[in-house]
């Protein structure tokens, strides 16, 4: 039994000697993280990283310039961008851009020129946000002091509209080139500055005068704003009729002005607001036609027989109401609905009201009017009631149900899931700001992608699963999650901090193939800007997936949809089958069992895409004449 104590003692006498030295080491490498203790490529970059957010720019430049193998030091020098390197095994590097960081090391060395052009490289290999700020910076040092503001041209407006949203489109551009542009105080998201860009945006308007506002502004600060002035009118001219003795007085009003009046065929000067007349009974059949400044019509035609019942005291009966719709429940795929009303009565009117609110102004035998009444998304319930003078009332109802078209539901939008985020997060709270973000903007409408988890559910998911976030995380484990949700696409978000700031990207993964399809990014250093640029990250995953609609035929006794290149078709895009006996909007997804029938491009044209059925075994599918909509 003593030979064995002997031995270990001997072993912990040997520990105590070289514990020591371990401790030691370790304390070296925490006290100067400069030290390299290996000459790869990598060990370069990344001590350069830590060198320029130092601020060390001439010692973070030799590092650059090492690991791209224009100075010697470095075994096996790599000069190519990478968004995930691979360093030895399977281990990756996230983010390898040593053109990029260089160059931003030649620009904190007040060498603007020879910054430019290594930022350009970096571009022209692996496009970064990052590189895209800097190189606003440098034009922005580089701009011409003399050159002119930049230019604003907008597609002409009509000066009155009876629609509810106005599309502002045209082309701003700039010696200086354009690095920001507002419309009505709104900014579009623009990451590189450009000498020409064009613009569209769908703006929503109030009733009445509408100022819109576009600015522009280049890499030197010099501006150019334009205002734009629409009258906006969505409530048409009114007619009322009243006693005036023996015969009627004709009154035509409009809340913004009248423009054209018509009585009997004849046409009578402009008129503003308001216009009276009065009718004697003798004269004839009575045909009324008025409109305003942005083309909204009311049309009156009485015969003579009405005219004189109207003109005679009656004895009071309740009011008549007249509705088109009255008493029933009607479906629309539009966000309004036209309410087609006639009130009379024997007497006079003194109240019409929807829902609640009274349409009358003045009391009258006759009241008609069109009214446009913006709808909620489900059933809009509507009721209307007319009174006369002596308390006589009748009530009528009409329920409207609104909804999208079938294809338009999220839930047949692609599936996607979300990975936990990852990378170099500085703090929780900046984690936590981005998980929040992101989540808002993938939900906001329309909806471009079908979330398949609520955030609590996603972030329980995440932890049953256990996945890893580091470097060396298998994305096999992510596709293995996204295919037990029955997911399409997993996001995975990962930040690196570079310098003062940080690059935040989202690589998509196809689950069905295992593909990454493509990384987006966002680079930001005023966390003021982080919700702005979020915004800009989730648009550019969006924009990779445009929506597109086309017809189904058949070529060569092949299906094919009369979209393609010049529509944004891809290969392996995926397409909603729709088929409808009416108008496109009240068509249906045809489905197979529990999915729906889909085509897939695998074929792109410039016009048309060839596509294939992947599900087969089902007796409906796709037919020439049919409609496709991208998922």
């Amino acid at each position: 039994m003593t030979k064995p104590v002997h031995l270990s003692g001997l072993l912990v006498a040997v520990l105590i000697v070289l514990l020591p030295g371990c401790i030691s080491v370790r304390s070296q490498r925490d006290a100067d993280p400069y030290v390299l203790h290996h000459r790869n490529w990598w060990n370069y970059y990344q001590r350069g990283r830590l060198y320029l957010r130092d601020g060390k720019y001439d010692a973070a430049r030799a590092d650059f310039e090492t690991a791209l193998g224009r100075i010697p030091g470095a075994r096996y020098p790599y000069a190519m961008e990478r968004w995930r390197a691979r360093t030895y095994g399977m281990h990756m590097m996230e983010g390898y851009f040593p053109h990029r960081e260089l160059g931003i090391c030649l620009y904190e060395l007040d060498q603007p020129q020879a910054a430019l052009d290594l930022l350009e490289t970096s571009m022209q290999t692996e496009p970064s946000a990052r590189a895209k700020f800097y190189i606003n910076r440098i034009r922005k040092q580089l701009a011409m002091a003399a050159a002119p503001p930049p230019g604003i041209g907008i597609a002409p407006l009509p000066d009155w509209t009876s629609q509810r949203t106005v599309l502002v489109q045209g082309t701003v551009y700039g010696s200086n080139l354009v690095s920001s542009l507002a419309i009505d105080n709104k900014p579009e998201f623009i990451e590189l500055a450009t000498p020409r860009m064009d613009f569209r945006r769908e703006l929503p308007l109030h009733e009445g005068r509408n100022l819109i506002r576009v600015v522009a502004e280049d890499v030197s600060g010099k501006q150019t704003a334009t205002n734009l002035v629409l009258m906006a009118d969505w409530t048409p001219p009114e007619i009322h009729l009243r006693h005036a003795g023996a015969a009627l007085s004709i009154s035509c009003e409009d809340n913004l002005g009248l423009h054209q009046l018509e009585i009997n065929g004849n046409s009578l000067p402009p008129v503003r607001t308001e216009y009276t007349l009065d009718y004697p009974p003798t004269n004839g059949p009575l045909q009324v036609a008025v409109s305003d400044h942005a083309g909204n019509r009311m049309e009156w035609t009485l015969a003579e027989k009405e005219l004189l019942h109207l003109a005679q005291h009656n004895e009071a009966t309740p009011p008549r109401l007249i509705l088109a719709d009255a008493g029933k429940t009607i479906t629309l795929f539009n966000p309004e609905y036209m309410l087609d009303l006639r009130a009379e009565d024997d007497t006079a009117l003194r109240a019409v009201e929807l829902n609640g609110e009274n349409l009358l102004t003045r009391n009258s035998p006759l009241f008609r009017t069109l009214r446009r009444i913006p709808l909620n998304p489900g059933t809009n319930r509507l009721e209307l009631i007319a009174e006369d003078n002596d308390g006589n009332r009748t009530g009528e109802q009409i329920n409207v149900v609104y909804r999208q078209p079938e294809y338009m539901d999220r839930i047949y939008r692609l599936a996607t899931t979300l990975s936990p985020l990852a990378g170099e997060i500085p703090d929780p709270a900046f984690g936590r700001r981005i998980n929040d973000l992101i989540g808002q903007e993938l939900t906001l409408d329309p909806v471009r992608f079908y979330l398949l988890a609520a955030k609590d559910e996603t972030q329980q998911l995440q932890k049953e699963q256990a996945l890893s976030g580091s470097d060396l995380a298998d994305p096999r484990a992510l596709l293995k999650q996204g295919r037990q949700l029955a997911s399409d696409l997993v996001f995975v978000t990962r930040i690196l901090s570079d310098g003062p700031g940080q690059t935040v990207y989202t690589q998509v993964l196809d689950t069905q193939s295992g593909e990454a399809l493509f990384i987006e990014d966002v680079y930001v250093e005023d966390p003021s800007l982080l919700p702005r640029q979020i915004g800009g990250l989730v648009m550019k995953i969006e924009q990779r997936f445009p929506l597109i609609l086309a017809g189904i035929r058949q070529q060569d006794n092949r299906l094919v949809i009369d979209a393609g290149e010049t529509s944004g078709a891809q290969k392996g895009m995926r397409f909603l089958v729709i088929r409808s006996e009416g108008s496109l909007k009240q068509g249906h997804v045809l489905q197979a069992g529990d999915h729906p029938v889909e085509l897939v491009i695998s074929e792109v044209e410039s016009e048309n895409s060839r596509v294939i059925m992947p599900r087969r075994g089902t007796n409906d599918s796709g037919q020439p004449g049919d409609y496709a909509f991208s998922r």
